[in-house]
C-alpha cells in the first residue's frame, strides 16, 4: 500500500520540481517506509529514477508503505527490465501464485513484490488484460517508451482511490485530493452543484468531487494520455447481474458448504503479508463471517465502542471473539475522544465525512497500529453484493407493487384511488424513487437551511450510474447502483482513514471469487423469501454463532451528533463551522437545528450532523481551517486548502 503521484505537461517545456515534491510529502502518511521519483521526458521517452525530484516533462512521485518483499527489491518507481516502462502500483494482488503459473511461467523474479508481477504481466498482456486477471485492489501508474503514453487503471469496485485533473495542457493524478490542489493545476473551488448531493446524501457519487475540476478514475477503467495530451478513458469492467435475455433459475439455493469453503478459500487468499495482520471486528454478520473463516490464523481483532450501552454491540463482538478464539483489542469511542480526533479525521477524509462510523475506522485503525498490526481485514462490501441493507427489502416491495399496479392502470390512473395513482407515479419515476432511497437528508427541510439545494440536481447528477438499466430486474438495480454508488464512497473512506495510520484495509468480500458468486445468485437467494437480505450470509453466521447473532436488527454503527455533543468542544465546533457556512451564504437559519438535536429531535440530529460534516470540510479545505483549528487538531491544515 502506497501513496503516487505525478504531474505531466506533454505538451510544453519540462515542468520545475518544487511541485511535485510537494505532492510527494502530502502522501507521506501513506508510505513512511520507502520513497523515489521519477522524471520521464514524455516525447523522446527518456526515464530517470531516483531518490530526488528533477525537472521533466512527466514526474512521478512515490511513498510506500511495505507489506509484502520489505525489502529494496519492492521500490518504487519500478522500471521493467528493459528500461522501457516505469510503473507506480498502489495495491495488493492475492492471485500472485495463479497468475505467475498461467503469464509468467519460466519468467526470473527478482523478488517476491507484487508489483514486479503486476510490471511483467502488463509487458506481457498489456494494462487492460493485466487488469482484469488481477484479483486485488488497485491504483496504477505508468509510463510506456515504446507507445509514448501516460496510462492509469482502478480496480474493480474502487478499493483504492485515484484522483486527477486535466486542465490548460496539465494533467495531474494522485492517491488523495490534496495533492491535486496542491499542484495548482485547478484552483480550490468547491463545486456549486456538487452542495446538493452532499446536503441531501452526504457524499457526492464518484467520479465527480465536491472539488471543481478535480474527478476520479472510475472503478474498473483504464485512462491514456498520449503526447498531444488528449485523454482516452476506456471501461474494462462493470458489476452486472441476471438479464432479460439471460435469465437464470431462480430459488435454487447454492450448496452451503461449496459457499462456506469459497468464502474460507477467498477470505484466507487475502492473509498474506509480510507484516501483522488483524481484524476489524464490529460483531455484525460480515466481521463475524471473516473471523470465522480465518479463526486458524491467530488474527486480533479490533473494535471501536461508544461508551454508551445503548450504542455498543461489545456483547456480539465478546460473542464472536469467544467463539472464533479471537483475542479483541477494543478503543472507547467516548465524547472526548471524538472531540480530539474528529479535526484529524476531517482532514483526511478530503470530503465531508459520510457516515458518523469513519470515526469509529479512525480510532480502530489508529489502534491496531499501536499494536503492531498494519493490515486489517474489513467486512465493507457484503451489503451491497448480498442486499444486506434495509432499504434493498423497503425498495423491492415498493417497486414491485408499483409496477404490478402500473402495468394493469397505468391508462386509467387519473381515475382510480390516490393509492393507485401513486403507484403509478413511483413507477414512471423509478429511477428518482431509487436514487431518493440512499437519501439522508430530505430535501424540503435541508433546503430550508442550504438554499442552494436541489433535490432534481443531486437526482440528476446520479442518473448516468443508472444508465442501460433493464428494469426487468429493478431489485438488481438496485446493488448495481449501490456498488457503483455508495460502496465507491464507503471504500474511499476506508481507505483514507486507515492510511492515515499507514494501516492497509482489505476487504475479501469484493474478492473476484465472492463478487462472482453474488453475480450468479438470483436475488431470491439474496433478500430471501420474506426479504430480510443478506440471506445466505446469515445462515453461514446462524450456524456458527446462532440464530439470534445472524438475525438481529442490522446496527449500522450509529453515533448520533446527540452523543458526541456531550462534550461542548463538539458543540462550539459545530456552531463555529455553520456560522462559516452562513456567512458565506451557503445556510440560513442553523441555530434551532443543534439545540433540537441535543433535545432528541432525531431528524434535527441528522441535519446537525450534515452541517458539521459539511461546516468542517469547507473550513478545512476552503478557509484554511481557520475555525476548526480552535478546538480540534489539524494535520497540517495549511496546505489542505487554497
Amino acid at each position: 500500500m502506497c501513496g503516487i503521484v505525478g504531474i505531466t505537461a506533454p505538451t510544453s517545456e519540462p515542468l520545475g520540481h518544487e511541485t511535485i515534491t510537494r505532492m510527494r510529502l502530502l502522501v507521506s502518511h501513506r508510505g513512511p517506509d520507502d520513497a523515489g521519483y521519477c522524471a520521464v521526458n514524455f516525447k523522446s521517452g527518456h526515464i530517470q529514477t531516483g531518490n530526488t525530484a528533477v525537472s521533466a516533462s512527466l514526474q512521478f512521485g512515490f511513498t510506500r508503505l511495505s507489506i509484502r518483499d520489505l525489502s529494496h527489491s519492492g521500490h518504487q518507481p519500478m522500471l521493467s527490465d528493459d528500461g522501457s516502462i516505469v510503473i507506480l502500483f498502489n495495491g495488493e494482488v492475492y492471485n500472485t501464485d495463479q497468475l505467475i503459473a498461467n503469464y509468467l511461467k519460466g519468467v526470473p523474479l527478482r523478488s517476491t513484490s507484487d508489483t514486479e508481477v503486476v510490471l511483467r504481466l502488463i509487458q506481457n498482456l498489456g494494462l487492460t488484460q493485466t487488469a482484469k486477471v488481477i484479483d486485488g485492489m488497485f491504483a496504477i501508474a505508468l509510463y510506456d517508451s515504446k507507445s509514448r503514453t501516460l496510462q492509469l487503471a482502478r480496480d474493480r469496485f474502487g478499493i483504492k482511490p485515484l484522483y486527477y485533473a486535466n486542465r490548460n495542457g496539465k494533467f495531474v493524478f494522485a492517491s488523495e485530493i490534496k495533492p491535486i490542489l496542491a499542484s495548482k493545476v485547478v484552483p480550490t473551488e468547491m463545486d456549486q452543484d456538487a452542495l446538493s448531493e452532499l446536503a441531501i446524501f452526504r457524499y457526492v457519487a464518484d467520479p465527480m468531487t465536491p472539488f471543481k475540476g478535480v474527478v476520479s478514475l472510475p472503478p474498473g477503467t483504464t485512462a491514456t494520455l498520449n503526447t498531444d495530451g488528449v485523454l482516452k478513458i476506456e471501461q474494462y469492467w462493470s458489476p452486472t447481474y441476471v438479464t432479460k435475455g439471460n435469465r437464470r433459475p431462480v430459488g435454487i439455493p447454492p450448496d452451503p458448504d461449496a459457499v462456506a469453503d469459497l468464502l474460507k478459500r477467498s477470505i484466507r487468499s487475502q492473509l498474506v503479508s509480510d507484516v501483522q495482520v488483524g481484524l476489524e471486528l464490529s460483531g455484525g454478520v460480515d466481521s463475524s463471517l471473516i473471523a470465522w473463516a480465518a479463526q486458524e490464523s491467530g488474527l486480533e481483532g479490533y473494535s471501536a465502542l461508544p461508551s454508551s450501552t445503548a450504542l455498543s454491540e461489545e456483547p456480539f463482538i465478546d460473542h464472536v471473539a469467544n467463539t472464533t478464539s479471537t483475542k479483541t483489542n477494543k478503543v472507547s469511542l467516548t465524547p472526548d475522544s471524538i472531540a480530539d480526533s474528529i479535526g484529524a479525521i476531517a482532514y483526511h477524509h478530503e470530503t465531508p465525512i459520510n457516515h458518523e462510523g469513519s470515526i469509529g475506522i479512525y480510532q480502530v485503525c489508529e489502534l491496531a497500529k499501536s499494536h503492531g498490526a498494519m493490515v486489517l481485514l474489513s467486512g465493507e462490501g457484503a451489503d451491497e453484493l448480498f442486499a444486506g441493507y434495509q432499504r434493498h427489502r423497503i425498495m423491492s416491495n415498493q417497486l414491485t407493487r408499483a409496477k404490478f399496479v402500473s402495468n394493469w392502470t397505468s391508462k386509467i390512473s387519473s381515475l382510480l384511488p390516490r393509492r393507485f395513482q401513486t403507484a403509478n407515479e413511483i413507477w414512471r419515476h423509478r429511477e428518482d424513487h431509487l436514487t431518493m432511497a440512499t437519501a439522508y437528508g430530505l430535501p424540503n427541510i435541508v433546503g430550508s437551511i442550504f438554499p442552494g439545494v436541489s433535490g432534481d440536481t443531486a437526482i440528476q447528477r446520479r442518473q448516468i450510474h443508472m444508465s442501460g438499466f433493464d428494469w426487468a430486474n429493478q431489485d438488481e438495480n438496485h446493488l448495481i447502483y449501490d456498488q457503483k454508488t455508495y460502496l465507491v464512497d464507503l471504500l474511499v473512506r476506508q481507505d483514507k482513514l486507515s492510511m492515515a495510520h499507514s494501516v492497509e484495509t482489505r476487504v475479501p468480500f469484493l474478492s473476484n471469487d465472492i463478487a462472482g458468486l453474488a453475480e450468479r445468485l438470483s436475488m431470491n437467494n439474496k433478500l430471501g423469501d420474506d426479504k430480510q437480505g443478506k440471506i445466505l450470509l446469515k445462515q453461514l453466521v446462524a450456524k456458527q454463532f446462532g440464530i439470534d447473532h445472524a438475525y438481529r436488527k442490522k446496527w449500522g454503527f450509529p453515533l448520533p451528533y446527540s452523543y458526541m455533543a456531550e462534550h461542548k468542544t463538539i458543540r462550539q465546533l459545530a456552531k463555529s463551522c455553520a456560522e462559516g457556512l452562513a456567512n458565506d451564504g451557503i445556510t440560513v437559519s442553523t441555530e434551532q437545528v443543534f439545540e433540537n438535536a441535543v433535545q432528541g429531535d432525531g431528524y434535527a440530529d441528522r441535519v446537525a450532523w450534515i452541517l458539521l460534516s459539511i461546516g468542517m470540510w469547507y473550513d478545512i479545505y476552503f478557509r484554511n481551517g481557520e475555525r476548526v483549528s480552535q478546538f480540534t487538531g489539524i494535520p497540517d491544515a495549511g496546505s489542505a486548502g487554497s
